[in-house]
């Protein structure tokens, strides 16, 4: 899940870019009431990109989000994905005291090298949606897999 663009966003030098961008200063306002309300969760970079992607280009949610992180607002922590040797960059409320757990699950999720095919939400629950072209049924290891995504 975790790949260059991730990187490369929490290695950007904070005198580039444009100063006092409001754009940027409206998504770190977002997403300081998002941690805010997501107060015992963890996210991944991608993941927070995506579920602001509809009011901010990734790259400004990316800088808000360090923004705050250097504030000390919203903690952070990367992790090696055994699987990939990849990186994932995991955010959290900075209230939240007892987060690796959420974080070791983030991971693990992300361990699987398995996505689903369609999520969408409904009435605040998440569902996500596989996607199979062939007549016969998956393998039992491959639905526990999908099942432990959620």
């Amino acid at each position: 899940m975790a790949d260059e663009l991730d990187v490369e966003a929490f290695e950007f030098d904070a005198s580039q870019g444009k100063e006092g961008d409001p754009a940027e200063a409206q998504a770190r306002e977002e997403l300081r009431k998002f941690f805010d309300q997501e107060n015992e969760a963890v996210f991944f970079c991608r993941q927070i990109e995506i579920l602001f992607e509809g009011r901010f280009f990734h790259w400004i949610t990316a800088r808000a989000l360090r923004n705050l992180v250097e504030a000390g607002r919203v903690r952070m922590e990367v992790r090696r994905i055994p699987s990939t040797g990849g990186v994932i960059h995991l955010f959290w409320n900075r209230k939240y005291r007892y987060y690796r757990r959420a974080a070791d699950e983030v991971v693990r999720w992300t361990r699987t090298n398995h996505d689903l095919d369609f999520i969408f939400e409904r009435n605040q629950v998440a569902y996500g949606v596989e996607v199979k072209n062939t007549l016969g049924y998956p393998e039992h290891s491959e639905i526990f897999i999908k099942l432990t995504m959620t």
